[in-house]
């Protein structure tokens, strides 16, 4: 039966979805395998072993042995695999947050924002499209910092947004035009533990000095595992949805599809107005 059932749980790579064996062809492989063995009798006779029904195993037999033996888990992972379960099939256990409190962890990616802006000196001139840096607090959920670059993701544009992050925002809005008090957007802390995705933050010579003079934590999280991102990704999700169908020059889904109007033909914003 053990000799069956890892037969069943064993891959084989082919072309096209990933290889499934049900347990009756488990069962007729190992009848199968031990059928090929030579056997003799006791004058030395070679003869072709026959399996008996009531001798041999059954498959109701090995499904109970496999759901003796293989927990639950153990049977979806080999089923589906490793990535697919922790992604899609794996319990939701514990709480959703494990900060302690405000600063505790930031979250920190870019994005390539969905609009093409022009140039302020000459507004016939196009733009590429700037990345938007974010820094998200876990436990309220707020945004502590931004930065918006036309830089492609990097090391420095993430410590830019990570500045914004424990500078005043009082003074970060004036120099923007926008008058506010400390009371509607206080986020002057620095955070105990520095959450990216395997990017800018993932540069160890880079963040040591991070880590010694400053004492923040740098994690990242796994590959393929877009679920442990999800604050960034409601945050990424959130705001196009807010500005996208007022601001002329977005990009949509289809913006690119025959027959649609370029973004470029409507673009009407500098970075300044992105901002």
């Amino acid at each position: 039966m053990a000799i069956a059932a890892d037969y069943r749980f064993s891959a084989e790579y082919r072309k096209g979805a990933r290889a499934f064996k049900s347990i009756a062809a488990a069962v007729r492989w190992v009848k199968t395998l031990y059928a090929r063995q030579k056997v003799f009798d006791a004058e030395g006779n070679l003869f072709d072993m026959e399996f008996v029904p009531g001798v041999s195993i059954t498959p109701r037999q090995l499904q109970y042995y496999i759901a003796q033996i293989y927990s639950y888990k153990d049977q979806r992972v080999r089923k589906v695999g490793i990535r697919r379960y922790l992604l899609h099939e794996r319990p939701l256990t514990g709480r959703l947050s494990s900060t302690r409190g405000p600063g505790h962890r930031f979250h920190i990616d870019a994005t390539i924002m969905d609009v093409y802006p022009v140039s302020r000196v000459m507004r016939s001139i196009a733009l590429r499209r700037p990345t938007l840096y974010l820094v998200v607090d876990d436990y309220s959920r707020m945004i502590v910092g931004v930065h918006l670059t036309f830089d492609p993701p990097c090391w420095n544009g993430a410590m830019m947004a990570l500045v914004n992050a424990v500078s005043s925002k009082v003074e970060f809005c004036k120099s923007l035009g926008l008058y506010i008090t400390e009371e509607q957007w206080c986020s002057e802390i620095r955070c105990e533990e520095l959450f990216g995705d395997q990017g800018e933050t993932s540069s160890i010579y880079k963040a040591q000095p991070l880590q010694q003079h400053y004492k923040v934590e740098i994690l990242n999280a796994p590959a393929y595992r877009p679920d442990l991102r999800n604050v960034m990704e409601a945050r990424f999700r959130i705001l196009p949805a807010t500005w996208m169908p007022l601001v002329p020059g977005a990009v949509e889904k289809d913006s690119f599809e025959r027959g649609r109007v370029h973004p470029l033909l409507t673009r009407r914003w500098t970075l300044g107005n992105c901002l």
